[in-house]
């Protein structure tokens, strides 16, 4: 399951942060593209590739 917010990496190699769902199948979604821009756009699922887990590391 996708959520809000959200890190995913697409099919392209492309970093982005979910925005909003719009349905099952199409999200917008804020992309880090390689050059430093940001781009804002929508996607469909199948173009996502994987979905990052945080995990939380103790410090001391």
């Amino acid at each position: 399951m996708i959520n809000v917010y959200d890190k995913v990496k697409l099919k392209t190699g492309i970093v982005g942060r979910i925005l909003e769902i719009l349905n099952d199948d199409s999200f917008i979604v804020e992309l880090y593209l390689e050059n430093g821009d940001i781009d804002t756009t929508e996607i469909k699922k199948l173009e996502i590739k994987s979905v990052f887990e945080e995990v939380e590391r103790p410090i001391a």
